[in-house]
This record gives structure tokens, sequence and C-alpha cells, in this order.
């Protein structure tokens, strides 16, 4: 199964200050809480519990607009993708979900 969502980071997001002056980057923690808060809205039975690994490939400037790729790799494993509206992959990991059922 695999779900797209789209994102932008605001010129004005508070994390941005200092990161960095005349040369704006979002830092890849910034990336991350998108990659969570994307998994939120698609799988809402879902909690990510940890990042397995992650990659940051090139650089992603407050503005870009972006997409976001999830695969199920099994029911808990799942793999993302980043992407630039241009084409241009930024960054992939593999996230570890929980449920929210509790029993």
């Amino acid at each position: 199964m695999q779900h797209v969502s789209s994102g932008i980071i605001l010129a004005d997001h508070p994390a941005l200050v200092g990161h960095f002056p005349k040369n704006p980057v979002v830092p890849a923690v910034i990336i991350l809480h998108h990659v969570e808060e994307a998994l939120g809205k698609w799988r809402a039975d879902l909690t990510m519990s940890k990042i397995h690994r992650a990659k940051f490939v090139a650089v992603l400037r407050p503005a870009e607009e972006f997409q976001i790729i999830f695969s199920n790799t099994n029911e808990i494993n799942i793999s993302f993708e980043c992407w630039k509206a241009g084409g241009l992959q930024f960054a992939t990991g593999e996230i570890v979900a929980r449920s929210n059922h509790h029993a």
C-alpha cells in the first residue's frame, strides 16, 4: 500500500532562525516532524514509535513544496521518501509505528 502527502515549510517557521543566515535550510528534525504528522493523517490508527533509519541526500529550502510517499513493508515498518516538487529526492527512511488501539 502506498500513500502520498504534500507539504511546505514556510520561511517564517521558528525553527529556521539561524539555519542558516543568507542560506536558509530546513533542519532534518522539522522534515521528520512532517513525516510523523503525515503518517497520522494517513493512518490515524498508528503512531510513529521510532525512526529506524533516515538519510538526507539534498537540501530542502523554506517555501519549497514537497511530497512524502509512504510504503508499507508490513503493518509496523513503513518506508518513506521525500521529493521536491521538481522531482528531486531529498530524504528516505523507515519508521516503526505502533497501534493506537490498546487491548
